[in-house]
């Protein structure tokens, strides 16, 4: 499969293409033309390519103000509601195991063994743990078992790529900064995330 084809792939499967989750196809895009090559395309689908807000991700974005399109982006708004809620308290929990490295972003380093380090012995710490897992809907007995797999969770959904498997050590992704924006956008025009309201504003942008 060509680069041209994995890029379309990559679009239409919903990923956020990123130097960190998928280096080749983002060097593609900004080194070796690749915009040029898969935009006629993806355009002649009604979409285009969006940016997140940091300037460091890219998504397929609605383009076209058809009924269909606004169906779709009403699903894929509800869709997120759910996602953005999951990563409200993992970024909240993050942010008590590190207080001072601020926000999660794009780059991080996620480490299991800090996340351990910082719930040895701390109560309180233990029991915001057992509320993400069950937020995450992770069932393990073990305070580690529970890491692990809420951080498994997020790989699969895309905000984390595996740096090393023994050390279960993760960088975060650019998908980290359109679940910022989203946050962003119906923080600032709703006030709360209720992603029911009308998202046409937000075509070709978030959706």
């Amino acid at each position: 499969m060509s680069l041209q084809q994995k890029t379309l792939h990559a679009f239409l499967g919903g990923n956020v293409i990123c130097e960190v989750s998928q280096p080749a196809i983002y060097r593609f895009l900004h080194e070796e033309d690749g915009f040029e090559q898969v935009t006629p395309l993806i355009e002649a689908m009604g979409c285009k390519i969006a940016t997140t807000g940091g300037r460091k991700g890219h998504f397929l974005a609605w383009a076209d103000g058809s009924p269909e399109a606004a169906a779709a982006i009403r699903s894929t708004a509800r869709d997120m509601q759910e996602e953005c809620e999951k990563l409200i308290h993992c970024m909240s929990f993050m942010l008590e195991v590190d207080d001072t490295a601020g926000p999660l972003a794009m780059g991080d380093l996620v480490r299991a063994a800090a996340i351990v380090e910082a719930i040895d012995g701390n109560a309180a710490m233990r029991d915001k743990l057992g509320t993400l897992a069950a937020v995450m809907r992770v069932n393990s007995a073990t305070d580690h078992g529970k890491i692990t797999d809420i951080l498994k969770k997020l790989k699969d959904m895309g905000y984390l790529t595996l740096v090393n498997r023994d050390r279960e050590e993760y960088f975060v992704t650019g998908k980290i900064d359109r679940i910022n924006d989203i946050l962003t956008h119906f923080h600032s025009h709703i006030g709360s995330l209720q992603i029911e309201a009308d998202v046409g504003g937000v075509q070709g942008d978030l959706f």
